[in-house]
């Protein structure tokens, strides 16, 4: 537990000296999901301060993509997908992100269309 402590020290730190940086709240937001540590509002809270900070964080809406993909939110996760890559055209995650949920989607709608009711 002190290890775990003495990591997250200086990304506090560095947040308290540096309270305009938002990759800080972007990257800390992400690995406290990762590391399934805090509330959901906690993590998401750390994400959206990043947005206050620079409302072009294209990283921020990317970790928001997952996030919400990972929780079963696919359309709300297109949406920070989306808002990611109009920041940043060469954000290739987002776009690889968007194909694969763009695909199943239309495997999902075409399966229902030509499906067999049995």
């Amino acid at each position: 537990r002190l290890a775990r402590a003495a990591r997250t020290e200086p990304v506090r730190r560095a947040m308290e000296l540096d309270p305009e940086q938002a990759d800080y709240f972007t990257y800390t937001g992400w690995a406290m999901y990762r590391a399934n540590k805090g509330s959901m509002s906690e993590i998401e809270g750390y994400l959206r301060q990043a947005l206050r900070i620079s409302a072009r964080s294209d990283q921020a809406y990317y970790f928001l993509g997952l996030i919400a993909k990972r929780e079963g939110n696919e359309d709300l996760a297109v949406e920070h997908f989306q808002k990611a890559r109009v920041i940043n055209p060469r954000n290739l995650s987002a776009d690889r992100e968007l194909d694969v949920l763009k695909k199943r989607q239309q495997s999902g709608s075409f399966g229902k269309i030509f499906s067999r009711n049995k």
